[in-house]
């Protein structure tokens, strides 16, 4: 699942298009903050609180938000690539409803040789959905310091002229959502944080040295847990 944008951070003019790239996981980091990740110095996960798998600035990113997150993102790719997708989110250690799963849609693999591939769908799509909550951790923090505020009614603004780019009346939204396995909250998330993001990049405007402050600055307030590092962003990831 992309991140929900095109190259100029804004809503696809196909509102179907961009439902069916997530727009409830849109975490869109401004300009080189899209790279931000772990601390590269985090050696343990000490600083993750209970129930989360990763921290910005003590802020929890909790499980059932990575839990959620995995489930649209398999979603999608099951609408997109169901040759390899997963049929059901990838659940470690055991990957028993995976292979499970995997049994019911007739592959005759050995468990191991089912495992090995519920793994390598779990990684792929962890990196994935970790990459946008923490993006998305990570912008929230950034518009509390910088007193950046996005209104429930600019939100509800966006999700109108959302449905208006799509031509979608209300009872084809839902039933858009429904096919995605999304709810009207997942959208309401997603269109925030584009319009947060928006926000911070007129602010910083062409200021790339504290653009880049704020990076690095990001990068070392971010903590993630064991087991959900992913090598494109945390710097303690092994070798």
């Amino acid at each position: 699942m992309a991140p929900w944008r095109d190259e100029n951070h804004r809503i696809p003019a196909d509102a179907g298009v961009a439902l069916s790239q997530g727009v409830a996981l849109g975490a869109v980091l401004v300009l080189s903050l899209l790279a931000s990740g772990c601390s590269e110095d985090s050696e343990t996960d000490e600083a993750v609180p209970a129930g989360a798998v990763a921290a910005v600035g003590g802020q929890p990113v909790t499980e059932k938000e990575f839990d959620r997150a995995l489930a649209i993102a398999t979603k999608q790719e099951q609408r997109t690539a169901p040759l390899i997708a997963s049929p059901v989110p990838p659940d470690p250690p055991s990957y028993a409803k995976c292979i499970a799963a995997q049994r019911r849609e007739g592959n005759a693999l050995a468990d191991f040789n089912l495992k090995v591939m519920c793994k390598e769908d779990f990684v792929r799509l962890r990196d994935q959905v970790m990459s946008q909550l923490l993006q998305s951790a990570q912008l929230e923090k950034l518009a509390g310091e910088k007193d950046v505020v996005v209104t429930a009614k600019e939100v509800n603004a966006a999700l109108a002229n959302l449905k208006k780019q799509g031509h979608l009346s209300e009872n084809a939204f839902k039933n858009r959502l429904a096919q995605l396995g999304m709810t009207r909250q997942d959208i309401l998330s997603g269109l925030r944080t584009q319009l947060l993001s928006a926000k911070i990049a007129r602010d910083f405007g062409t200021d790339q040295a504290a653009l880049q402050a704020a990076q690095e600055r990001l990068k070392q307030e971010t903590t993630c847990r064991q087991g959900y590092i992913f090598r494109a962003a945390c710097g303690n990831a092994p070798e």
